[in-house]
């Protein structure tokens, strides 16, 4: 299995067993996010489709929080609970603290954006290749970190190089 599914099956699993697991209130899940967004540029281009990961560098510091780039390379974070009906965009925001950011961004084979909120088989099965560097994809090697202080970070922005310009 691709290291990069992996991690989004520990980071769901995790969010399922400690976020909406035993009927927790929606509304107290939302308190204490603040927002965050910015760009991101792949060899210095805003492009659509990389995912964005926070991971809480210290246990209990924070909660997982994603994101996606829009067509300019946008994005802004999410912290949704796990669950089924949740929709991650209702859980706008992180958790202040200190994270470990990672990035992972799938082409297929025609150049077009694997993109997992519409695909039911996985990168691998359908041909996608990864185009971020193993280092930035693992929350244990990536050299890219945030402070989310407590009013948020409105441009955060991040540079990766892809592998193709390694």
């Amino acid at each position: 299995m691709y290291i990069n599914q992996l991690i989004w099956i520990v980071i769901l699993s995790f969010m399922t067993f400690t976020g909406c697991s035993g009927g927790q209130d929606i509304a107290k899940f939302k308190e204490g996010l603040v927002p965050v967004k910015g760009i991101i540029n792949i060899d210095d281009k805003p492009v659509e489709g990389t995912q964005i990961t926070f991971t809480p560098e210290e246990t209990g510091a924070g909660r997982f929080a994603i994101g996606v780039t829009d067509e300019t390379g946008k994005y802004h974070m999410m912290s949704p609970p796990g669950g089924s009906n949740i929709k991650p965009e209702d859980f706008p925001g992180v958790k202040p603290g200190k994270y470990r950011v990672t990035f992972s961004r799938f082409l297929l084979e025609n150049g077009s954006v694997w993109d997992s909120r519409n695909s039911e088989e996985g990168p691998m099965n359908v041909g996608a290749k990864e185009t971020i560097p193993v280092k930035f994809t693992n929350a244990n090697t990536t050299s890219f970190t945030a402070d989310i202080s407590p009013t948020g970070n409105e441009a955060l922005d991040f540079r990766v190089k892809s592998m193709a310009k390694r």
